[in-house]
């Protein structure tokens, strides 16, 4: 390979990359898709950007796939780290505090790490999104949608059909 990485490294990128991602995609938006029913609009193409760009800051489609090395020592966290460590960054619930100014969407990595399939990943969950609200007007959660916390922690509901 030109990069000098095996094609094994590739195969299991493009695996993981587009499926295991993928799987959990729908359950991340239909409970918010469904909160608060019959008072969200029906399927409004900017109700459903907004949905869709609120879910995947509080739920990232691989939230700990931010791997990154040091490349001097420093302190994180009271941690000492040594040059070329590895860091695993956390993703999940950036930009919910309300004190602090948001920064930039890192649902789907930033620059050279950008993934690949953030596109069909969005168009993904406008689908669900749009079907929920089209085709099943009168579905709406047995319980109120409830988070652990205001962190970004994952919700909690069940799918009713009134």
């Amino acid at each position: 390979m030109p990069d000098g990485r095996s094609p094994h490294y590739h195969l299991f990128a493009l695996i993981f990359a587009g499926q295991l991602t993928t799987d959990a995609a729908p359950g991340t938006v239909m409970a918010p898709a469904l909160a608060d029913r019959p008072h969200q609009p029906s399927a409004d193409e900017g109700s459903i950007d907004e949905l869709v760009r609120d879910t995947l800051r509080r739920h990232p489609p691989a939230p700990f796939t931010l791997w990154r090395f040091t490349t001097t020592e420093i302190e994180l966290a009271g941690t000492r780290l040594s040059p070329r460590a590895p860091a695993l960054v956390d993703i999940q619930g950036i930009n919910t505090d309300p004190a602090r100014s948001p920064g930039p969407d890192l649902a789907f990595g930033v620059g050279p790490h950008f993934c690949i399939g953030a596109q069909l990943a969005q168009l993904e969950r406008r689908a669900v999104t749009t079907v929920l609200r089209t085709d099943f007007p009168e579905a709406c959660l047995a319980i109120p949608l409830a988070h652990d916390d205001d962190t970004g922690s994952r919700p909690h509901g069940s799918v009713s059909q009134a």
